[in-house]
């Protein structure tokens, strides 16, 4: 939001737009109200984990059997009451989902929260898509103007503004792969709460030969 604000104003109709696309992902998802209370916690209470849980199970493989080792983080209620200044509301759900133990597991808040995100920042590329396509045009335009004078080694092309007697008072330098990177960047989102981060090898390793010791 902080960069809409600073591109269209915080008057502007953009951020206006920017504001409901993240309250949309607040009031409908309780990963996303979860993470931001959880947040403003760390800022002015307290630390935000209180335990890790260590627990194994046995799964197949084309190695054979192989031991899968989880790591979870966890939060406890109890202790989120006793230090005081939890969001009451959001705190109230998520004894709903808390253990015997009056604890929760962090991971699916955390996916979801990151689907949230992914979501709203979906909607904001919507919002802006136009004036990205302009400002790219412009860019574009700017950089082949720039070849068909100096040629296509772009290494220093820049817009600097100068004072009227020719002294430089600012620079900056138009590197053409932004607009690449972008784009490859923006085919990578995903929806977390169907991922998971693991270390699994598919490799048959009583297939593999060792090397010969010389």
């Amino acid at each position: 939001k902080h960069d809409i604000s600073a591109m269209y104003g915080k008057e502007s109709q953009q951020f206006e737009d920017s504001n409901k696309v993240f309250s949309g992902q607040y009031d409908k998802l309780l990963g996303y109200r979860a993470m931001e209370a959880l947040r403003n916690f760390v800022q002015h209470q307290s630390m935000p984990l209180h335990g890790i849980r260590y627990s194994r199970a046995r799964t197949n493989s084309k190695s054979g059997d192989l031991w899968e080792h989880i790591c979870t983080p966890t939060i406890s209620i109890e202790m989120i009451e006793a230090e005081g200044g939890f969001k009451a509301q959001v705190l109230e759900e998520l004894k709903a989902l808390a253990d015997q133990k009056n604890e929760i597991d962090l991971k699916p808040l955390v996916r979801e929260y990151m689907t949230g995100l992914v979501s709203a920042h979906t909607k904001l590329r919507s919002l802006i898509d136009a004036d990205v396509k302009a400002a790219e045009t412009s860019f574009e335009g700017v950089v082949k103007r720039f070849a068909d004078q100096f040629g296509q080694n772009l290494v220093g092309m820049a817009l600097v503004q100068e004072e009227p007697d020719g002294i430089a008072i600012s620079t900056f330098y138009l590197v053409p792969d932004v607009i690449a990177r972008r784009k490859e960047l923006m085919s990578h989102v995903s929806n977390f709460r169907q991922q998971f981060s693991s270390s699994r090898s598919y490799s048959d390793v009583s297939a593999w030969v060792a090397p010969p010791v010389t």
